[in-house]
């Protein structure tokens, strides 16, 4: 009985450490990277928002557009609010 246990949970173990086993992402950078297997994004047809002080600032729809400062763009670049350039030409 002891050994059925033991056996059950190391089964158990082992199906938890597969499926929680992930790429790392760090803060500080990543080193040997493939950026045809590893990347930031989304694997569906959802849209990847990115938040500071847990507010969407910028989105990328699965069509591609992307929004600053909207969460509704309706163009490759949307931009709501004051753009500056500077340093260059156009």
């Amino acid at each position: 009985m002891k050994n059925l246990i033991l056996t059950v949970f190391g089964i158990a173990t082992l199906a938890m450490t597969k499926n929680t086993q992930a790429q790392t992402w760090n803060v500080t950078g990543n080193a040997g990277t493939d950026p045809n297997v590893q990347f930031i994004g989304t694997t569906d047809s959802k849209a990847l928002k990115i938040r500071t002080n847990n507010v969407v600032r910028m989105l990328i729809k699965s069509t591609g557009d992307v929004g600053i400062g909207t969460q509704t763009p309706t163009s490759k670049l949307h931009v709501n609010g004051v753009i500056t350039a500077t340093g260059g030409t156009s």
